[in-house]
């Protein structure tokens, strides 16, 4: 139960749980992109994918750096 953590320990839960839902927004953001590069090039999806999709958790939770405006 949550009453019987500690400070420390709901602090981490609620740090995963943020990391979680990051990641969930950047992933629906990814397909949300791929669904609309799938009109223009299928060759470009599949560079999108391999360069993006397949990272560790870590990088999704960070993927402000991928370039949002910049899909020709």
């Amino acid at each position: 139960p949550i009453s019987t953590l500690t400070a420390e320990e709901l602090q981490l839960r609620f740090q995963s749980i943020c990391q979680f839902s990051m990641f969930v927004l950047c992933v629906t953001h990814y397909f949300t992109h791929l669904i609309c590069l799938t009109n223009h090039s299928n060759v470009r999806v599949l560079s999108y994918s391999e360069r993006y999709f397949f990272q560790t958790y870590e990088s999704l939770t960070s993927l402000s750096w991928i370039p949002k405006n910049n899909w020709a």
